[in-house]
């Protein structure tokens, strides 16, 4: 494991060492950047609604009597949430994380 970790900070070292790989940010770069940034929002929203989802869920299931809408009491039952961005994929926090680090 530590010689891959070796290998891969060599390279990153040597980028950032040598002149002639340093040059100012172009086009490109802030196109990344961009897309990095709503990738990560992606899963970041993703990962908070499904967090906030499922707790609120495990307090309906030990306190049945708690007030919450019937949209929000099917959902509980079904078991999954469907609102937000999870009524477009079913899974994106992990299609955000996978366009991150793809």
């Amino acid at each position: 494991m530590l010689k891959y970790l070796i290998l891969i900070s060599n390279k990153v070292w040597y980028l950032m060492t040598n002149k002639l790989t340093q040059t100012s940010l172009n086009v490109a770069d802030y196109c990344v950047i961009v897309a990095y940034l709503v990738f990560y929002f992606i899963e970041a929203i993703a990962d908070e609604q499904q967090w906030k989802f499922q707790s609120n869920k495990h307090k309906w299931l030990k306190d049945k009597s708690l007030k919450y809408s019937k949209e929000e009491v099917v959902d509980f039952e079904r078991g999954f949430v469907c609102k937000g961005l999870f009524a477009y994929s079913r899974h994106p926090n992990y299609f955000g994380d996978m366009l991150l680090w793809w």
